[in-house]
């Protein structure tokens, strides 16, 4: 079995992740790290399908609303970010 690391893309984040959510309904999953970058993941996808930069660092607040269609971060500096991903 592969390691979770090898499974979900190791080159997206080259820093410490900093924060994950997933969501069972949808399988939809999302990482963070310490530079602010967002990756997010639709089932079993091997590489993410959108990706988000904040200006700073994301130190756990990251969510998935039921159903995987918005995501919302907020960063070090005070900052939240809410997407809608919901994919057609």
């Amino acid at each position: 079995m592969k390691s979770l690391i090898d499974q979900y893309s190791p080159q997206v984040h080259s820093n410490p992740i900093s924060a994950a959510v997933y969501d069972p309904i949808s399988g939809t999953k999302a990482t963070a790290d310490e530079t602010g970058l967002v990756a997010v993941y639709r089932n079993n996808e091997p590489t993410p399908r959108s990706r988000f930069q904040s200006d700073d660092r994301i130190n756990g607040a990251l969510a998935i609303t039921q159903g995987g269609d918005l995501i919302a971060f907020g960063d070090d500096a005070g900052t939240i970010q809410v997407y809608n991903i919901h994919r057609e």
